[in-house]
C-alpha cells in the first residue's frame, strides 16, 4: 500500500480497506468493499470512486464509477 501511495501520489485516507479484517476474498473483494464503504457513509452520492482489484501481481482490473 505504502508503495501504490507513493506511484499515484495518494493518502491513506483515501483507501477503504478491508483485507485486514476479511483476508483475501478474491473475486467478490471489489463489490463487498463498495457495499461497505457506501453503508459506512465514506461515499456518497456524486462521489468519484476508483475501484481497483489487484490478484497476486498476475491480473489487475480498475473501474472508475461516480456514485
Amino acid at each position: 500500500m505504502d508503495v501504490l501511495n507513493e506511484k499515484l501520489g495518494l493518502t491513506p485516507e483515501k483507501h477503504y480497506l478491508n483485507f485486514p479484517t476479511l483476508g483475501n476474498i478474491g473475486p467478490a473483494a471489489v463489490p463487498i468493499t463498495l457495499c461497505q464503504a457506501a453503508e459506512s457513509g465514506r461515499i456518497n452520492a456524486g462521489n468519484h470512486v476508483a475501484l481497483m482489484g489487484i490478484g497476486s501481481g498476475l491480473n489487475c482490473s480498475m473501474m472508475s464509477v461516480t456514485w
